[in-house]
């Protein structure tokens, strides 16, 4: 999961336990819409990133003149675990986090060639860290729950060796599910997920921090459901996705999230993920690899064909221009036109991925099943 305007903006930026294990070595062409993608390379995947006349990785390739592809290689890299991976996070090209089952936390600090493994220690690092957010090389969150048990939000400040949860006291009781977090400063940050109703039932919860974590209160009740993923673009205004029984799964807030509107769902059915570059263009996706898009802070949507019929798990978008989404078992689909044309670009693993991440047009990451991590890159 958070990370995702801080992404765009490229700004960056219970129990203890330290346990470490250093490991050892272990999206394609748009122009005016149409591109192409094909295997090679090294063992990698082939696509293609646009970037603008003669610019840097960075530049929005939407049109103009001088654009140019540049062909990306899909890369699996080492990660030392088998265990699934359900978030990834980079501050830069070389420094990056991964989190997944068992209470593994994976760091890098050369662009995931090697990966060092720690451990969260939440009920025997028997937790799932479902989405985590660094705002610098040393200081960072990670929401992770055990079925049955509970949740928590747990912080870091050494680079992810070491864990705690400071404010765990103002929510454990409620043993809440917690999968998404969102952090818009050092201080003020929102978790998502859903608490017990009675013996089966569930509700969907939001959780705001002002002290980074150290106190949490509860906002406005959610009807029945789940909460997947929040995201915020500034302090007021943000929006939530998730699954919910009465049918409403997106909302939005312009204080801070002491309200909550529902928002008209036009992809249908549950929603797993959402990313936002400014306050009106953003992106969601969920059931059957569907995607929409508002330009209009979330008041209208409108569907997009990315050409899956799967996937969905793993959204990101860089720009106005440029998003990633994850299709059938390690497919990963591009578009760098806002999404009037999106392509294909395969990836040689057939695991279903959970996440992506990039820094710039032509430096990213997908995580996924079975300890996967890829890497994409400009070709050689």
């Amino acid at each position: 999961a958070l990370k995702l305007i801080l992404a765009a903006a490229l700004a960056s930026t219970c129990v203890m336990c330290s346990l470490s294990e250093t490991l050892s070595l272990e999206p394609t062409g748009v122009g005016a819409g149409a591109s192409s993608a094909s295997a090679g390379g090294e063992g990698g995947a082939v696509s293609s990133a646009v970037v603008g006349g003669g610019g840097e990785g960075n530049t929005a390739g939407a049109g103009g003149g001088g654009s140019r592809p540049i062909d990306l290689v899909w890369t699996a890299q080492t990660s030392g675990t088998n265990s699934h991976l359900f978030s990834v996070y980079f501050i830069d090209g070389k420094t990056g986090w991964a989190g997944g089952e068992n209470g593994n936390v994976l760091s890098t600090e050369d662009g995931g060639a090697t990966w060092t493994k720690y451990k969260t220690g939440s009920w025997n690092n028997t937790s799932t860290v479902h989405d985590l957010q660094f705002f610098d090389k040393d200081h960072g969150w990670a929401v992770e729950s055990r079925q049955f048990l509970g949740s928590y939000v747990s912080e870091t400040t050494d680079g992810g060796m070491n864990w705690s949860s400071p404010g765990s006291a103002d929510y454990v009781s409620e043993k809440p599910v917690l999968y998404g977090l969102h952090f818009n400063s050092p201080s003020t940050g929102w978790a998502v997920g859903r608490v017990a109703v009675g013996r089966v039932g569930a509700k969907a919860a939001v959780w705001k921090t002002f002290t980074g974590g150290n106190a949490w209160s509860a906002q406005a009740p959610f009807h029945g459901g789940t909460l997947y993923k929040v995201q915020f673009v500034d302090d007021k205004l943000g929006w939530v996705v998730g699954a919910h029984s009465n049918g409403n799964n997106l909302f939005k807030t312009d204080n801070g999230g002491d309200n909550w509107q529902p928002q008209q769902n036009t992809c249908g059915g549950d929603l797993y993920e959402l990313s936002f570059v400014d306050a009106n263009t953003g992106w969601i996706s969920g059931d059957g690899g569907k995607i929409c898009k508002t330009t209009t802070g979330g008041d209208k949507w409108e569907t997009q064909q990315t050409g899956a019929d799967k996937g969905g798990n793993a959204l990101f978008c860089l720009d106005v221009m440029t998003c990633w989404i994850d299709g059938d078992k390690g497919e990963v689909f591009v578009t760098h036109d806002g999404g009037v044309n999106w392509t294909s670009g395969p990836t040689n693993v057939d695991r279903e991925l959970h996440d992506i991440y990039f820094v710039n047009h032509t430096t990213g990451w997908a995580v996924g099943d079975n300890g996967t991590i890829l890497r994409a890159s400009p070709a050689p």
